[in-house]
């Protein structure tokens, strides 16, 4: 029996806060912010490559070829703008990198991909921040030069351990520093140059090991530098060139086979001691190798030589003169054992050239920006087919990128994508697929790009930094077709949106404002949209340049949005932030000012010729509506209030004919708009009525009939005639305006009030009897927030004045007993009911305010534990509380999918879109509730009694299995339940009585 027992408790402290995981989907609007991924680097089955996701600054990335997932390493920087790093080398799928850490400085970190397999090889110099750079891969090892703050700046080798990452040799003895560059690998021997007191800056020669780590040639023996610190080396035919100064000619060509003896000059270009480069910069082919030279007559040109002295010649002056068509920064690639480069002539700028080693061969590729404009070429990178590069012609403002097959018919533009800000480095290869940075300025922003040299497998390949906000709310929304038509931002400025609930059927529908700027302003701003659908269109308010604030209808497609009419022609605004937008017979009816008659009633059918003044209710330029006027309270701080309403066929609103504010309908002519109810002014204060709702007979307004300054404090119904008008309820203000929460449900007016007994529910069928207070006295916070229908209750919130979240969540059937408060959260708690809700499957959606609760809550008629929850599992994204921050802000249902909008760290503000079926509807389970119900007999098998002790009477029974599911019996009768449909087990009894509602647990054993 205590099995049993147990068995039930486990059960019940289950359902008090039951929670269900449901699938979500990610429908990202905005992906501008970009990661700008630098440093691609390929590994055996890996790409590493630096990038900013916008969290957690610039840090490392591995692309896992094998999985085919791409993802953070680690977070080795904690400062926001993380590190940099130009320095990578790959041995196998081990990445050995030299960051500039907030911890350390620059030091030696090694990466197998792996967040715990991403660490320092070793703090070298713990006195200073360190200075590493020239990482080498040779022989199986790290090779780089660095600053242990005793030795100096030296030659350093690494196999991947602390132990391992040792000097390799003290070049300058002591604390000097030999400052090692330009590591080069030639036949099995690593050279490099490295500055002595004795020598200069000289090359040097190493196997590896220390011992094998010599001088190899004193070039100057002046005790001067025979080399510069940015030399660079080419190789050919088993000898390698760089430029060299004995100390007598100059800066000249020489060449090395890696011996001593064989190192030597190679051809002194422009004789005596004049220089005719410092640094050789060119490519070699197969048979032929081409470099710069610089000379006072042809300024930097281009020489090519087949390794003999007499096949050392000027390859071609391509800038005639002394005008230079290469400098240091030049890019040459190599494909099909023809080189290409960028060159400068006068009359072409920069543009692209070829040669095949020959005078004849060096020539233009294509002139891609015509004329005299350079293409700019960067980027520049070959594969065994084809190049890829970037250039700038003369129809865009940016790069883009370019291919060719070595043809200047075939070198064209591969995408047009603004490479603008992609590093100037080469394409990274890696399984028949090159990896580029690209997406400048564009709705991506620069993120990680990869092509196969075909149009169609050119694509954005990952999206890695994306958090800034697509959207934020649904207040200012309206369905189509089962689609929603809301405000959103995909990083050019907010505009009109659509979605059915996918990725794919979301996206914007037309740019009304092209650029960064926004057609619609925030549902809170100068130009919240206020979608309203009328017929097959939905129209709302949106800026043009050149037109300001005008009315525009679109029906979901791009083709079909347009501004409907420039009404007050020109730049001039002619619908102000606090619109009227009504729907009447598929018409749409709003206020406009065409700046000659004021604010006045217009119509539209969508057509220019069908949008017009309806009439000029305040004859000239006076206002008919203004912002003392009923749509005053029409902005989006005021939900839930209609201004205007529908009734037996006409459209009630509430306007100013320059006599008095009074209520007019139309039935959509002229003549048919007219005053038809006066409400006599009580005095300056009673300025104003207005249209607040309807139900299937009555109209209601509001007016101030006792002229105090707290604004409207009378309710009164009209059937839609003077005399059928009636004063309903009447309040002594003493706190905030009246009425401004209130909804239609079960066809009477709920609303919110302000009395002698403090913050009070009300409803009203109309009449003055059917007014009254559905429960008074509720709470000491002092305001209502947004009422909502759901199911069969209305529920609401009651809060801080000001604020649109609750301390407080309540709901009511329309009696007094059945009003009760179903969420209390203690006042110094930082948690509150958020005011956002919808209506899913008749269950409440609500959000608990509070950091980091990642749950999406609900409620229902059957229930009174506001702690079910929601929790979320993303399908095509992060989860949210994966980064440690998120927060949901609105939910909307529609066409049977839940939306809501949510912000985490990753992504921003975004939508999200689900479909699910709640499989607890959560019944009021407090078992202890019971102390007036006896229940008998129990076990029970056909036919169960109920006993109340009090004076109470039984108006309702309600059973569930212990799975929240309601099971359908047959009628209560004289305290009776019939049973005999109710399978074996054990069910919770939800008993409401007269007085109050209570639980008993049933088991049925048959």
């Amino acid at each position: 029996m205590k099995k049993k027992i147990f068995v039930f408790t486990i059960l019940f402290n289950f359902l008090i806060s039951f929670s269900q995981t449901i699938d979500v989907t990610e429908i990202e609007l905005n992906f501008s912010q970009g990661s700008n991924p630098r440093n691609i680097t390929k590994g055996a089955t890996k790409i590493y490559f630096t990038a900013n996701d916008g969290v957690h600054g610039e840090e490392l990335w591995v692309h896992e070829n094998i999985t085919n997932v791409t993802h953070l390493v680690k977070d080795i920087s904690s400062a926001f703008f993380g590190f940099t790093s130009q320095e990578f080398a790959v041995i196998g799928d081990i990445l050995y990198f030299s960051p500039v850490s907030s911890t350390f400085g620059t030091e030696l970190w090694r990466s197998d991909g792996t967040e715990t397999g991403t660490y320092l090889v070793k703090n070298i110099n713990t006195a200073t921040s360190n200075t590493l750079s020239n990482l080498t891969v040779f022989n199986g090892k790290i090779y780089f030069s660095a600053d242990d703050s005793i030795n100096g700046n030296e030659i350093w080798v690494s196999d991947g351990t602390t132990s391992g990452t040792t000097i390799l040799k003290d070049i300058f003895t002591g604390s000097g520093s030999s400052d090692p560059t330009n590591l080069y690998i030639f036949n099995g021997s690593l050279f490099f140059s490295a500055s002595t007191i004795s020598y200069g800056r000289e090359l040097w020669k190493s196997d590896g090991t220390t011992v094998g780590t010599n001088l190899l040639i004193d070039i100057n023996s002046a005790s001067s530098d025979g080399l510069m610190t940015n030399n660079t080396f080419l190789s050919l035919n088993n000898e390698f060139y760089f430029y060299a100064d004995n100390g007598s000619n100059g800066f000249e060509l020489w060449k090395s086979n890696g011996t001593a003896s064989g190192t030597q000059l190679f051809k002194d270009i422009t004789a005596g001691s004049l220089s005719s480069n410092y640094n050789l910069t060119g490519a070699a082919t197969n048979n032929y190798f081409i470099f710069e030279v610089n000379s006072s007559s042809l300024g930097k040109e281009l020489w090519k030589s087949d390794g003999t002295v007499i096949g050392t010649v000027l390859l071609k002056d391509i800038a005639p003169g002394n005008v230079s068509s290469v400098s240091e920064f030049t890019k040459f690639e190599i494909m099909n054992n023809k080189i290409y480069f960028s060159a400068y002539t006068i009359s072409l700028g920069y543009e692209i050239w070829e040669t095949d080693g020959t005078t004849a061969g060096t020539q233009l590729l294509k002139d891609i920006n015509p004329g005299n404009s350079s293409s700019n070429i960067e980027n520049l990178t070959a594969t065994p087919n084809f190049l890829l590069f970037t250039a700038l012609d003369n129809t865009l403002n940016y790069r883009t990128l370019w291919k060719s097959d070595g043809t200047g018919l075939n070198t064209v533009e591969l995408k047009d994508v603004n490479m603008n800000y992609s590093n100037s480095g080469k394409f990274t290869e890696v399984n028949g697929k090159l990896f580029f940075a690209a997406g400048y300025e564009s709705l991506n922003g620069t993120e990680l790009w990869s092509t196969d040299g075909t149009l169609a497998n050119t694509l954005l390949f990952k999206d890695i930094a994306h958090k800034f906000d697509g959207m934020t709310d649904f207040y200012d929304s309206a369905e189509l077709g089962n689609k929603l038509i809301f405000n959103g931002n995909n990083g050019l400025g907010k505009e009109p949106f659509i979605t059915d609930g996918t990725v794919v059927g979301t996206h914007l529908i037309k740019d009304i404002f092209p650029g960064e700027g926004s057609a619609i302003f925030s549902s809170d701003g100068f130009r919240p949209a206020c979608y309203t659908k009328a017929g097959n269109n939905v129209y709302f308010k949106a800026y043009s340049a050149g037109n300001g604030v005008e009315l525009w209808k679109t029906d979901g497609t791009e083709a079909n949005t347009s501004m409907v009419k420039d009404i007050n022609v020109g730049t001039g605004n002619s619908i102000t932030e606090y619109p009227l937008f009504m729907s009447f017979n598929n018409i749409f009816y709003f206020k406009a000012n065409d700046g000659i008659h004021g604010e006045e009633l217009w119509r539209s059918d969508g057509t220019d010729i069908g949008t017009y003044m309806l009439k000029d209710i305040n004859p000239g330029s006076a206002h008919a509506f203004d912002g003392q006027s009923n749509v005053y309270y029409n902005s989006y701080s005021a939900l839930n209030e209609n201004c205007f309403a529908i009734l037996n066929g006409y459209l009630y609103f509430a306007a100013n004919d320059g006599y008095d504010n009074s209520i007019w309908r139309t039935d959509g002519t002229q003549s048919g708009t007219v005053k038809i109810i006066i409400i006599p002014s009580s005095g300056i204060y009673d300025n104003r009525r207005v249209v607040i709702n309807a139900s299937d007979t009555k109209i209601f307004f509001k007016t101030n009939t006792s002229n105090t300054s707290y604004g409207n404090n009378s309710l009164w119904s009209s059937d839609g005639t003077q005399g059928g008008t009636t004063l309903v309820h009447q309040n002594i203000i003493q706190g905030p305006v009246q009425f401004k929460k209130n909804i239609i449900h079960n066809n009477t007016l709920y609303f919110t009030s302000f009395n002698n007994t403090g913050m009070a529910l009300m409803k009203s069928d109309g009449s003055i009897s059917g007014t009254q207070i559905v429960k008074g006295g509720l709470t000491s916070q002092d305001t209502f927030n947004t009422l909502k229908s759901c199911g069969n209750f209305v529920y609401f919130g009651l809060g801080n004045q000001g604020l649109s979240a609750s301390k407080e969540l309540w709901r009511t059937d329309g009696t007094n007993v059945g009003t009760i408060k179903i969420g209390d959260i203690s006042t110094s708690s930082i948690e509150y009911f958020y005011d956002c809700k919808a209506c899913y499957q008749n269950n409440l959606i609500f959000k608990k305010l509070s950091l980091n609760d990642d749950k999406i809550y609900y409620v229902n008629g059957s229930s009174t534990n506001t702690n079910s929850y929601l929790t979320t599992n993303i399908l095509n994204s992060d989860n949210f509380g994966t980064n440690g921050y998120y927060f949901f802000s609105d939910f909307y249902a529609v066409n049977g999918k839940l939306l809501f909008a949510a912000e985490k760290e990753s992504s921003g503000y975004e939508l999200y879109s689900s479909e699910f079926t709640l499989t607890l509807a959560t019944p009021d389970l407090d078992l202890n509730s019971k102390s007036n119900i006896v229940v008998y007999p129990n076990p029970a098998k056909n036919h169960v009694n109920l006993s109340i002790s009090n004076e109470e009477s039984i108006l309702k029974v309600l059973v569930y299995d212990m799975l929240g599911k309601e099971i359908a019996l047959h009628q209560l009768s004289q305290n009776e339940l019939d049973i005999s449909n109710v399978n074996n087990g054990i069910y919770i009894l939800k008993i409401t009585t007269s007085k109050s509602q209570y639980t008993a647990k049933l088991i049925v054993k048959k």
